[in-house]
């Protein structure tokens, strides 16, 4: 039999172990808040940003793929349990790297496999393709039915200030041109939608030069006048993380583009239709 003292060891233990369990992984992932072990991670083997590291490529031009395609991440090309790379099939090398830990693949919206990221990491690419527009779209699906968060789903910030480059949020999204201001004018034109989450969402948002359109699940939720100034050019791209407050996205994202151009609204519903 065991003795008092080595009860009282098997207790500490298993008390310690299910302590860390709860609040090192459970409570973090559940509030999205980095695990225990994403920041051992980021400690000891994150990788530079690409906008810092030595021979960055940020600020190269990058080419336009099929229909103004700058970037397509579909998730669907089977190479990320080899490399932990995802594939930009728009023909542009925009290759986007997993940075952090349980990161995986999951079913998706279109096709069949979407990243999943529990809130312990983030995607990453070498340039940010839309630095320099005043024509730009981005479109993605992700997952998150609470219609209070307002997660970063993606973006290209500067670390410091001004701050420039542009972000998509799960509620809002903005954009920033070199200077460091807003491109949607304050005060100008704004129309607000009743779009509601779903199990999963689309969101688009479009620059033309003139207008700032954000849509969600295939409604326009807000139009702004715009300042018809470029985008300033921001950090590495960085997908499901809020660089550089370390709050990363708890959820899936699938079929994330980026277009060298202004799509009009038939496009935009296009591309929700295809996976609502």
């Amino acid at each position: 039999m065991k003795t008092d003292e080595d009860l009282f060891g098997t207790f500490v233990i298993a008390w310690v172990v299910a302590a860390t369990i709860l609040f090192a992984i459970l409570l973090p992932h559940a509030l999205n808040l980095p695990t225990l072990p994403a920041l051992f991670f980021k400690a000891v083997s994150e990788r530079p940003s690409v906008a810092e590291a030595p021979g960055s490529l940020a600020g190269l031009p990058v080419a336009e793929g099929p229909e103004g395609l700058l970037v397509h991440y579909d998730f669907e090309d089977g190479t990320f349990a080899k490399n932990h790379v995802f594939r930009d099939s728009s023909g542009n090398s925009n290759n986007a790297v997993a940075n952090g830990v349980f990161i995986s693949t999951a079913p998706g919206v279109i096709g069949s496999t979407a990243v999943s990221l529990p809130g312990t990491g983030y995607l990453y690419a070498a340039t940010d393709p839309a630095a320099g527009r005043t024509n730009v779209s981005f479109s993605l699906w992700f997952t998150d039915t609470d219609e209070t968060h307002n997660y970063l789903l993606a973006g290209a910030l500067s670390s410091g200030t001004p701050r420039t480059g542009w972000l998509i949020g799960t509620r809002g999204s903005e954009l920033w041109d070199g200077d460091g201001e807003p491109v949607r004018i304050a005060g100008g034109t704004r129309a607000a939608g009743t779009a509601r989450f779903l199990p999963w969402n689309h969101k688009a948002l479009v620059y033309n030069g003139t207008f700032v359109v954000e849509y969600l699940n295939g409604d326009v939720v807000s139009a702004y006048t715009a300042s018809g100034k470029p985008l300033g050019e921001g950090r590495a791209m960085l997908i499901g993380s809020w660089q550089p407050f370390g709050f990363n996205y708890a959820g899936r994202i699938d079929d994330f583009r980026i277009y060298g151009r202004a799509l009009d609204p038939p496009e935009v519903a296009a591309l929700y239709r295809q996976g609502s």
